[in-house]
């Protein structure tokens, strides 16, 4: 069984991107929690969101370009 690797990547960035949010959360003066552990996950989680999307447009970069051009290229009728 092969696993798309789009969809290890997407995942990875809904895991990482909850795991900002939660913990984004937490760190709010309404929860007062303020650990180091909590910092310190908050802070990993958007490095490794930022790697998963840097990815992300890498794998989907021929279509980032194919997209913008047909866009901003397209001729009117």
């Amino acid at each position: 069984m092969t696993i798309n690797k789009n969809y290890l990547v997407n995942m990875g960035l809904l895991v990482s991107g909850l795991s900002i949010i939660t913990t984004g959360l937490l760190k709010l003066e309404l929860f007062r929690i303020n650990s180091g552990f909590l910092n310190s996950l908050h802070d990993v989680s958007g490095v490794v969101f930022a790697v998963f999307a840097l990815i992300h447009v890498v794998l989907h970069f021929r279509w980032i370009i194919s997209a913008t051009q047909f866009y901003l290229f397209k001729k009117d009728d």
